[in-house]
């Protein structure tokens, strides 16, 4: 059940404004069990140009080779191409907006976007990371010497644990794995701490200490968990038109 308020509609929103979105929505995903809208406003206001409130709630959307779990969005105070809609054209904001909500993402959805481009990418960046905050020398340049093919991801309390292969040039191939603890200090930072990590293509032993990571100024994390099997995050974020 959500904890979200129930919307009251008008002619406009049920017979343009909801159809128009819904078909923006699905248009940037790639796949989508099910989507639901909600949308409440007036009609003086929706001709405005303006949108009191969103509310939306989606399951098991691929969006670029994501699989994203329970997705809950709450957004208030939209401006919108109005005129632009009524004439058949897209729904496109014309002002950034803030966001409020929570996703719920499990193993399975984690271990299936790990062919995604953008998941992997990011996971490779997060060593980078990793390996920079410690002062490791020429890393990227190392690293690179091959590729680094991620194959498992596991989550457990407080914990995720990364597995993956090294092909190298001359087609040898090294195991890998990194195992850390993963927490939030709100309201903008992650910690990663208590960092094991095995099989990176270095002559020398290498021990990481710990990383924090800042989320940046459009975003604000209120709740993040890792349980086991789960990822669970709540907050605000500021959504750029």
């Amino acid at each position: 059940m959500s904890d979200f308020p129930k919307m009251n509609s008008s002619r406009i929103i049920s017979k343009v404004l909801s159809p128009a979105l819904q078909l923006w929505l699905r248009s940037q995903v790639e796949d989508v069990d099910s989507l639901h809208l909600e949308i409440q406003g007036e009609d003086r206001q929706i001709l405005g140009g303006y949108i009191p409130t969103i509310y939306l709630l989606s399951k098991s959307a691929i969006y670029r080779g994501l699989h994203l779990g329970r997705i809950e969005i709450l957004s208030q105070n939209i401006r919108i191409n109005i005129r632009q809609i009524l004439r058949g054209k897209p729904f496109r904001l014309l002002e950034p907006i803030q966001i409020s909500g929570k996703v719920v993402i499990d193993e399975m959805q984690l271990q299936t976007s790990l062919d995604s481009i953008i998941f992997s990418n990011a996971l490779n960046d997060l060593l980078f990371l990793l390996l920079e905050s410690n002062g490791v020398e020429q890393f990227k340049d190392i690293v690179t010497q091959g590729d680094l093919i991620w194959q498992k991801i596991s989550l457990d309390e407080e914990t995720f644990r990364l597995q993956g292969i090294w092909s190298k040039q001359n087609h040898q191939t090294y195991p890998f794995d990194l195992v850390c603890k993963m927490n939030l200090l709100p309201p903008v930072t992650l910690e990663l701490s208590s960092i094991k990590c095995a099989g990176l293509p270095y002559p020398y032993e290498i021990t990481l200490t710990e990383l924090t990571i800042d989320l940046g100024a459009n975003v604000e994390l209120s709740h993040f968990a890792l349980t086991r099997e789960k990822l669970m995050v709540q907050g605000k974020a500021l959504i750029q038109n």
